[in-house]
């Protein structure tokens, strides 16, 4: 009888192995997700603000986009018709300035 007991008593014993693994996993998961659904909600309001600032700009970069190119356009049109090389300046999209050499 004292044989059958070893391999019962083993089965119960990796049997509480197994579960207290499981335990430990679970337990880990659980700690993810909390930290994930604590750092989202700090972001997800961050960036809704950030939204909101970009879709307030977006309106006065058009506008100023909209001027540069009527400066522009009003400049060339000044010094247009003397068959001359003329440099200007023109501002890039990225901001920067960029030298032309054009003949008006």
């Amino acid at each position: 009888m004292a044989g059958q007991e070893d391999p019962v008593q083993r089965e119960i014993h990796q049997d509480w192995v197994n579960r207290k693994y499981i335990e430990v996993i679970t337990s880990s998961i659980k700690k993810m997700a909390d930290f994930l659904n604590s750092f989202d909600m700090p972001c997800h309001s961050r960036l809704s603000t950030l939204n909101e600032k970009l879709t307030a700009l977006e309106p006065r970069i058009e506008y100023i986009e909209a001027q540069v190119t009527k400066v522009i356009f009003l400049y060339i049109t000044q010094i247009s018709g003397t068959g001359q090389l003329q440099r200007i300046q023109v501002l890039t999209p990225l901001g920067c300035f960029e030298n032309l050499e054009i003949v008006l």
